[in-house]
Order: structure tokens, then sequence, then C-alpha cells
């Protein structure tokens, strides 16, 4: 009893102080070089936002972490605390968010040597965590931080096909420095996700999973030229999705029409810089007809398809319709009646693609 009441005492203690969170009475860690206290990170875990995907993609992804750019021990910035295990505890992380994309998945050191068979090649790097104060009102926040950046290129390409570098940051409120680092990595995660959504990664390495850039490697020689579609967002007349769950729901149709080899998607950034450049601002102020069918053009593709979630009772209907941009008609039309839970919506977005 008199050890829980010490550390509670200094726990609070260290909280007035603007430090990173009280400890385990049970399992204290051992002192930093700055008489704070040293984390282990090694078995720590978060759970991003993880992707709907209909297939992996074929091809093994390596991901080179690099010693020099991601620090394995070190004194978190402004704080008297230190982590160790923070090289796995990224690695962990990138495995959760990116493992279901691809077919295996491995991390490796510089100098690796990569076989010879087709794959993808990622770089990770993260800055040490820095610690700042944030001001709320009359309270001091303890904030972690930290600037990292995430690149990756198939085997058959010099350049990268998608780079992303970010900010992620923990909460103002977190009881341990464990739960402020998972936050901080699920913070950094979610943001990879949602760019990588964004810009259509997976359909852009898709486009490249054979040598030589070519396109699907089970398409089939001479066949037709896929259809070039503008995908607009899923809406929901319903109105009981959240946006990102629409977002996943539209990237998991057009994944899956781009697998079929007879379409490929405008990637989803081109469609926002074009509606920013039509001053309409979002997708919900761009779907009628007419505006879509614009948009299309402007974007030189072929087709749009426009999909509207509706709820009846407690069914949910889904309906699609691919507009041809050059007769200014509707060439093909889907529709799917299905439960409203998120994996019944999975499988009515098979079966809109699949009458598409």
């Amino acid at each position: 009893m008199r050890r829980i009441l010490m550390w509670a005492v200094l726990g609070l203690a260290l909280s007035a102080c603007g430090a990173v969170g009280a400890q385990r009475p049970d399992d204290a860690p051992p002192t930093s070089a700055r008489g704070g206290y040293t984390f282990d990170l090694h078995d720590q875990v978060i759970n991003p936002s993880t992707p709907m995907i209909a297939k992996p993609l074929a091809g093994k992804l390596f991901v080179i972490i690099d010693p020099g750019q991601v620090e394995d021990a070190f004194l978190i910035d402004n704080s008297t605390h230190g982590v160790v295990g923070f090289r796995a505890f990224l690695e962990a992380g990138l495995r959760r968010a990116l493992a279901g994309y691809f077919s295996e998945l491995s991390f490796v050191a510089p100098g690796f040597a990569f076989p010879d068979s087709f794959h993808y090649v990622a770089q990770a790097r993260a800055d040490r965590i820095s610690s700042k104060n944030m001001v709320l009102g009359y309270l001091t926040h303890a904030v972690l931080e930290m600037n990292w950046a995430f690149a990756i290129r198939p085997s058959t390409q010099a350049d990268y096909r998608f780079s992303f570098s970010g900010v992620a940051q923990s909460e103002v409120s977190y009881e341990t420095l464990w739960i402020g680092a998972q936050q901080l990595l699920t913070s950094a995660m979610n943001g990879l996700l949602t760019a990588w959504t964004d810009k259509n990664v997976y359909q852009a390495l898709a486009e490249t999973a054979a040598p030589g850039g070519a396109a699907d490697p089970g398409s089939r020689a001479g066949a037709a030229a896929p259809i070039v579609l503008a995908v607009f967002d899923v809406q929901d007349a319903s109105r009981n999705l959240d946006q990102d769950t629409l977002v996943q729901l539209t990237t998991y149709l057009s994944t899956l029409l781009v697998q079929d080899g007879r379409f490929s998607v405008v990637p989803r950034d081109q469609l926002r810089l074009q509606l920013l450049d039509e001053k309409k601002g979002s997708y919900r102020q761009c779907m009628e007809e007419g505006c879509q069918i614009e948009l299309g053009k402007a974007l030189a593709a072929q087709g749009t398809l426009s999909t509207t979630l509706i709820k009846v009772g407690g069914k949910c209907v889904i309906t699609s319709t691919l507009f041809d941009l050059k007769t200014e008609t509707a060439r093909r039309g889907a529709t799917a009646e299905t439960g409203c839970a998120t994996e019944e919506l999975l499988e009515a977005m098979r079966q809109i693609a699949r009458q598409l």
C-alpha cells in the first residue's frame, strides 16, 4: 500500500511538471540520462484505420529501415524521458497499416540483396520524438510530435512512385508515455493511409505489377484498352455513414473495377484538384449529372461513375450509374440490396463491380 501511494504521488508530481505520463506502480522503468525514465516500446502496438482490399498486390514489399534514419534508443527532445525499441515500434506500425496491400512484407537493412523477381521497395525515415507544450485554457499539456516520411517504388523503376512526409502528433490527454507513443504512431499511420487513398497508390502500384511497367500481369494480351473512369465518392442519402467510410467504400469499388481489367480510374487527387479549379470546392457540390460530365471531360475520362446509398427500413440499397461522356447518356447501371453493416456493404460493392 505504501509503495502504491509513493508511485501515485510521483505520478502527480511528474504530471504537474509537464512530464509525459505517470507509470505503472509494479513496473518502474529504468532511469534515463536526464533523470527521467526510459520507456521500452518493443511490445507496444497500435490499431490504425486498416484498408479494405479485395486482393493484395502480388509483389513482395521490402521496407528499408536505416538505423541512421530511424534511431532505436534516444532521449525525447525537451523532456527528461527516453525510449528504447522505437525502431521495432515503427516497424510494427507499418506492418499493421500496409500488410493488407501486399502478399508479403519484410523489413530489411541498407545493402540488402533484393531478389531478381518483381517486388516493391520502400524506405521509412523518422526524426526523434519531441515533447511540446500546448496551452489550452488554464492547462499546459505535453504533446508528443514526430516528423517522418515514407516512400515506395516498384523494383522496375528507379524513382519512387509515392512519397509521403508528415507530422504526427499525440493527443493532449494520455495517462502514460506508452499511451502517448501509441497515439503518436497511430496519427502517423492514419496520415499515411489517408494520403495513400487520396493518391490511389494501390492502383498506381498495380499498374506496374509486371516487369517493364506493364499493366496487371493477369490481363489478356490483345484485350481492348480499359475505359477511363472518373469515379465520384459514394453518396449516402441516409446520412448514416461517416465520410471516411464512404471514401473507403469508393476506393474499394475503384480497386475492384481496375482489377477486372476493363476499366482504369482517374486518381482521386486529380478529381479533387479539378473540383478546386472549377470552384466547386468538394464532391458534394458536384453531384448533379451535368457537373460530373463536365469534370470527367476536363480530366480526359471516357466515363463517370456515380454511386448512391439509400436506406429503406433495415435494408440498404446501392445504385451505381456509368455515364458515357461521348454520348452523355447512361451506359450501364447496377444495383445491390444489402444489410447496412460494413461487411455487407463490402459485398454489395463486389456485386456492383460484377454488374458493371
